[in-house]
């Protein structure tokens, strides 16, 4: 039991996004929700289970990452990720 609960993990974090210029011509913004207007800062919360296996590490999390100062709902992610860490000895080397 206690080598499933030492790989579950919790992170947090802020993130900064560059803003991009309108596709619109300026002044013509017909649609009420501009996917381009940006509103900094954007807060992230990750749960998930992460097992190494040598120089790779296998990943699932459930992400959220939404602005803090507007009222919107966010992006809710389910992922899979694998890493690889290339300079990572291997089991036999350590």
């Amino acid at each position: 039991m206690s080598a499933l609960l030492c790989c579950l993990y919790l992170a947090t974090g802020l993130s900064y996004m560059a803003h991009t210029p309108s596709p619109m011509p300026y002044g013509s913004h017909w649609w009420y929700y501009d996917i381009t207007h940006v509103r900094d800062p954007y807060g992230v919360v990750e749960g998930g289970y992460s097992r190494s296996f040598g120089r790779f590490a296998l990943e699932f999390a459930a992400r959220h990452e939404s602005s803090i100062p507007a009222a919107d709902f966010g992006q809710n992610t389910l992922e899979m990720r694998i890493r690889w860490y290339p300079w990572r000895p291997h089991d036999s080397q350590r």
